[in-house]
């Protein structure tokens, strides 16, 4: 095919495939060689844990014959903030590990 003309060589230093090997075949893997091709910028921010609560009014705790009552929730892993097209920064998309389960933690502290 035409992307055969289309690799890296001396006379095409910026090709947009690595050099091509002939007979693919006898284990020169052409389809696992070092590139650039599929390289990006791996720059990312994580957004690792939110966590929110909230006292009640003591006036509403009173009421529930109870001192002091907390709510909170917190989320943890919920994203990346990133320009890479790719399921997760910081797993290897080679199939060789599993990305950060996203969690929801719900609380509640009741004081009597």
């Amino acid at each position: 095919t035409k992307e055969v003309f289309n690799t890296w060589s001396d006379e095409n230093p910026n090709a947009k495939y690595p050099r091509y090997a002939y007979a693919d075949v006898l284990t020169n893997a052409n389809y696992a060689r070092n590139s650039t091709m599929f390289a990006h910028k791996g720059n990312y921010l994580a957004i690792r844990e939110i966590s929110l609560s909230y006292s009640l009014p003591k006036v509403w705790a009173n009421k529930a014959y109870c001192q002091r009552v907390d709510v909170s929730i917190t989320g943890q892993n919920l994203g990346y903030i990133t320009s890479a097209n790719v399921a997760s920064p910081e797993v290897s998309n080679a199939g060789s590990g599993y990305a950060l389960p996203r969690t929801l933690l719900f609380g509640l502290n009741v004081t009597f």
